[in-house]
């Protein structure tokens, strides 16, 4: 195959972040359903850690539809709650939280696949307990000859290619002295009992072998991203450094900054006439949310929100599909997906209680709204009925431009005049 035409390399690149992740699942089933083709088809390369490598681990078995729904529905038992969190604050003794749930998800969406079975090259960052940094490494020579490694400082040994994919993502994923204290069954990687995912798995180096290894690839770095607070700067200023702590606003900013700066690494390597390989599909708001939140109210807003911003950001959704489906046509628009998702996502979301009654239509929103007919329901009557008199009251004093302040105002005036004494009249004593 000639220099021109050697097909394109795409790198993705899946970062962790708790419950977070959802909003990365979401935009990878966009990806798929618009290409009419897999993660694992349409990607390469893999750089990812903690939920990034979970999920990513996982579309080796699941299409990401299949995996948003059963990641929304195992969620509560896969990640600790924020009532877990604040007991851990209060106790003497710390708990742990029972992850044998999550070990047997993974065993059960993972099955017998290996490290061999993974398509495309795998970069994996961990932390073993006592040893620090690790990383799973696969990559595919030009030579066709592939290379599975262990990264551990000052060890660069050789993995077995027949490890459980299963067993990569409990190392990826789990967190040193949150979970019981169990090995890992596999006695490759003894010590293994506590793990951290490393949130900073610089991707610059990994470019940098794969650019090494066939110089005429066109690489393609796609950064998925969550969803991070555009103003945690500003933020940080506004707020004291306890408020700060309080609220765990640091390590946010840290995340923030490291995505950033991976973006900032991949340039360095693809150098600039090649920026436009380089894209980040993070989503920023103007907001704080929990990695750590398993409520349905963030669950629902952060699926909201992403499709939102995939909405607003079509046409850059449906360039990188066609870049990534070789400019063939794509199966269905970003329009057709979002719809598509909205359905499937629906009944999994959080509701608000409307109440209507029969000659009144149900507004067409996502989530669509818990509507309960007035009509047909003894106990909510009289509640539908002072509601529908308050709106109508409200609506009144609008379109009359009635002041009720004043109105209130004026009324109390009257009272003084007309129940109370004047002060011209003089009491006489008794």
């Amino acid at each position: 195959m000639s220099k021109k035409e050697e097909p394109p390399h795409n790198v993705l690149q899946l970062h962790g972040g708790g419950t977070l992740v959802l909003s990365e699942v979401i935009k990878c089933a966009i990806l798929e359903m618009t290409t009419g083709k897999r993660i694992n088809d349409l990607f390469q390369t893999t750089i990812a850690d903690s939920g990034g490598a979970f999920i990513r681990l996982c579309m080796e078995r699941l299409s990401a539809a299949d995996l948003l729904a059963k990641f929304i529905t195992t969620m509560e038992n896969i990640f600790p709650s924020r009532r877990f969190y604040l007991d851990q604050s209060f106790s003497k003794k710390p708990k742990r939280f029972d992850n044998s749930f999550l070990i047997n998800q993974m065993k059960d969406l993972l099955q017998d696949l290996t490290f061999k079975d993974f398509k495309g090259n795998l970069f994996v960052g961990a932390h073993q307990h006592g040893r620090g940094a690790i990383s799973f490494e696969k990559l595919t020579m030009i030579n066709g000859q592939t290379d599975y490694k262990i990264a551990s400082y000052p060890s660069y040994k050789p993995a077995s290619p027949n490890t459980p994919l299963s067993i990569i993502a409990q190392m990826s994923c789990t967190v040193p002295g949150l979970y019981d204290e169990r090995s890992l069954t596999y006695p490759e990687y003894a010590d293994g009992t506590y793990l951290d995912a490393i949130s900073n798995q610089e991707p610059a180096p990994i470019l940098s072998r794969i650019k090494s290894n066939n110089p005429d690839w066109t690489i393609f770095f796609l950064q998925i991203g969550h969803i991070e607070n555009k103003d945690i700067v500003s933020t940080l200023f506004e707020k004291s450094v306890v408020a700060s702590t309080v609220q765990n606003l640091y390590p946010k900013y840290i995340t923030h900054h490291s995505h950033s700066a991976h973006l900032v690494g991949a340039l360095r390597i693809l150098g600039e006439d090649h920026s436009g390989n380089i894209r980040s599909l993070t989503t920023h708001v103007s907001k704080n949310f929990s990695p750590v939140n398993t409520s349905a109210d963030q669950l629902t807003e952060v699926a909201i929100i992403t499709l939102a911003d995939i909405e607003a950001r079509k046409e850059e959704y449906e360039a990188i599909a066609l870049r990534l489906n070789s400019n063939q046509p794509l199966c269905m628009s970003v329009e057709q997906a979002i719809a598509q998702l909205k359905v499937m996502l629906d009944p999994m979301m959080k509701k608000r209680t409307i109440f209507l009654s029969k000659n009144e239509v149900p507004p067409t929103a996502f989530p669509s709204p818990h509507v309960v007919w007035a009509e047909t329901g003894r106990l909510y009557k009289p509640a539908y009925a002072l509601g529908r008199l308050t709106n109508a009251f409200q609506k009144y004093l609008v379109a009359n431009n009635i002041d009720i302040c004043s109105a209130f105002h004026g009324a109390y005036e009257y009272g003084l005049k007309r129940f109370l004494p004047s002060p011209h009249h003089q009491i006489e004593p008794q």
